[in-house]
């Protein structure tokens, strides 16, 4: 797990985390780095996207203006973003991007959308072979991948949805084995 946000600790069943203060934790990682692991976790993508953004603006003020990106920086935020994920993909490991999401308001309508800045968040959605997210129903917690009108989602293998036991449970280890 690559721990953008500082809050691994508060993660049952964690395994390998790298606790990311800045870009360069994690931009010069290789292959042989990540060879024993099979899943990469970034937690979260928009934190991600956060620790990149003042990378950006370090190394070319030019593209920061207040702290925030100018119409150039969130390009380079868009291509750099996009080429570590593809960098990741091609050390043969899965990528499960972990994202908060936004609640925005549709006249009554809430619709939920994830909560990243900029183009990235149509990166996310172009690079992912799957997207889901974790709900709870009647107190039991659902991870869904099919989008609706007012959630996101991608679902090309038609899963359904996906019932994520308690991780103390037995059913567990099943679901998500170390």
């Amino acid at each position: 797990m690559l721990d953008f946000d500082n809050g691994s600790h508060r993660a049952a069943n964690r395994k390998d985390v790298v606790r990311v203060n800045e870009w360069g934790d994690v931009a010069g990682m290789t292959g042989d780095d990540l060879a024993p692991f099979k899943t990469v976790i970034v937690d979260t993508a928009g934190r991600a996207l956060d620790t990149l953004t003042a990378d950006i603006i370090r190394i070319n003020p030019k593209h920061g203006r207040g702290g925030a990106l100018t119409l150039q920086g969130y390009g380079e935020l868009k291509s750099r973003f996009g080429s570590f994920l593809k960098m990741l993909n091609s050390f043969g490991k899965d990528v499960v991007l972990i994202a908060h999401m936004d609640e925005q308001r549709n006249s009554d309508d809430v619709v939920e959308r994830l909560d990243v800045q900029g183009g990235s968040k149509g990166e996310i959605y172009k690079s992912a072979d799957a997207m889901g997210r974790l709900v709870i129903v009647n107190g039991q917690r659902w991870l869904r991948f099919s989008p609706t009108d007012a959630a996101f989602g991608k679902n090309p293998g038609q899963l359904e949805p996906l019932e994520v036991p308690h991780f103390e449970s037995p059913e567990f280890a099943t679901f998500w084995p170390a």
